[in-house]
């Protein structure tokens, strides 16, 4: 089914671009239709970003909780998630810290959910990368990454 969603807003995607080719005016029925089917296109896949940035385990956990209940939820759609980690959230990734959580963020990580980690963070609580779980992704800065997720039109959602 997710295929199926992904495919389908591939599509209405091609057909935006095809009227937005076509219009003439802005008030043209092409540059309406655009802008209709981009918004539809869009609406079948679920991009979300889970902001988590105090080394609260309280916070943490009902973060990754978010995170399974809105997969759960959508099954049948394409959705794009991230969960991002900066300031002292960082430490929450630790090896050890995050033990007891390992089993649930490897089934989110097999669900296609990406952990972002702030390099700037890892390197102000002398953190080592090779320290971390698997799987975790290192961005440079937290807060630009942030800002791009939600420019490119990830829905901002902190636990």
């Amino acid at each position: 089914p997710t295929s199926g969603w992904l495919a389908s807003a591939a599509g209405v995607l091609a057909l935006t671009e095809l009227y937005f080719t076509l219009y003439r005016e802005v008030s043209d029925l092409f540059n309406i239709l655009g802008h209709l089917y981009n918004v539809a296109a869009f609406a079948m896949i679920y991009r979300a970003v889970f902001h988590i940035d105090m080394d609260d385990p309280k916070v943490f956990a009902l973060g990754l909780a978010n995170i399974g209940n809105l997969l759960r939820a959508v099954p049948e759609h394409h959705y794009d998630v991230v969960a991002l980690f900066n300031g002292p959230a960082v430490t929450l990734l630790e090896t050890e810290a995050c033990a007891p959580y390992r089993e649930e963020i490897w089934q989110l990580q097999q669900n296609r959910v990406s952990f972002k980690v702030c390099r700037n963070a890892l390197n102000r609580f002398n953190l080592a990368p090779e320290n971390l779980i698997e799987g975790c992704e290192l961005v440079p800065a937290g807060v630009v990454a942030l800002i791009e997720l939600q420019q490119d039109g990830y829905a901002y959602i902190k636990p």
